[in-house]
């Protein structure tokens, strides 16, 4: 299916399900610190998000999109998890002759109409300000470009074709995180600012329709799909904003050449900005406090 619009709809309101359940839940307020951190946090957001990506060392491609989504987080253990769908995008056909423009599609592939992003979070998972977190990202695009095909008889130039396949590069980063610096209150009217270095691992692979050994060649110079990297960077979240600046190093596999935009270091810096549309704030039954 090259549209994901009704069935992200669903999924959207499978996530928010569980707001129904909380929203049911006895709220209470007490005057002392022991319940004002506790219970859950449920909003659905509006997304704006931008970035830049290195297709050579002198050399980045700017992008942008909107959309909307769902977040979830635990208030008292800080762990998160959120879910954005994009509506629309500054590059949502990607139209060329240079492989460096398809190779920063796999790279960064989020940035556009129609992508699926989800991140998990739980910065406390391994004690004090250590944890961990995933990132996964799902985008459907098309990609156009001149095939030439080569006549049996050599004396003519051979005919060049515009063709067009729809892709979907996917995304899955895994990584342990370090919050290095935590400014502010963590009172529930003082949202701190939290810097965070990240490491792990990335793995890109090119999924949807299928390309021929000739349709990749003239794509990415490449027959590669599975890209796997290393990823390391530094993120910062302040209230309803969040920027990231990070370094993959992907890997050709085999006898694979490099593709351009793609393998090799490659920086990914951006921003995000979001608002609430709707927002539920629960918290723990003060029994339930005592118990624990």
């Amino acid at each position: 299916m090259r549209y994901f619009t009704q069935p992200l709809l669903l999924i959207c309101c499978l996530l928010l399900m569980p707001a129904q359940y909380l929203a049911q839940q006895d709220t209470v307020t007490t005057k002392g610190d022991a319940t004002e951190n506790k219970g859950w946090e449920v909003a659905l957001t509006g997304t704006s998000l931008a970035s830049i990506a290195s297709t050579a060392p002198d050399a980045f491609i700017p992008s942008a999109s909107v959309g909307f989504g769902a977040s979830f987080r635990n208030r008292e253990s800080n762990s998160s998890f959120s879910l954005t769908y994009t509506i629309s995008g500054t590059r949502d056909t990607i139209t060329s002759v240079n492989t460096a423009e398809f190779g920063t599609a796999v790279l960064v592939p989020g940035i556009r109409k129609n992508s699926i992003l989800i991140s998990v979070r739980d910065p406390e998972r391994f004690g004090g300000n250590h944890g961990w977190g995933a990132f996964l990202n799902y985008t459907n695009m098309d990609w156009t470009t001149n095939l030439v095909t080569l006549p049996s008889d050599t004396s003519s130039d051979g005919d060049t074709t515009l063709i067009t396949r729809n892709v979907a590069p996917l995304t899955l980063e895994l990584y342990y995180s370090w919050r290095i610096a935590n400014i502010g209150n963590n009172g529930p009217d003082d949202t701190p600012a939290k810097l965070t270095w990240d490491l792990g691992l990335a793995f890109k692979y090119l999924a949807g329709e299928r390309l021929s050994a000739k349709e990749a060649d003239v794509f990415l110079g490449s027959h590669q799909e599975l890209f796997p990297a290393l990823h390391t960077g530094f993120s910062l979240h302040y209230g309803d904003m969040s920027a990231f600046g990070y370094f993959n190093y992907i890997f050709p596999c085999g006898d694979q050449p490099d593709v351009q935009g793609l393998t090799g270091l490659r920086f990914i810096g951006g921003i995000k900005l979001s608002a609430n549309i709707a927002k539920i704030v629960t918290e723990k039954d003060p029994k339930e406090t005592e118990g624990d």
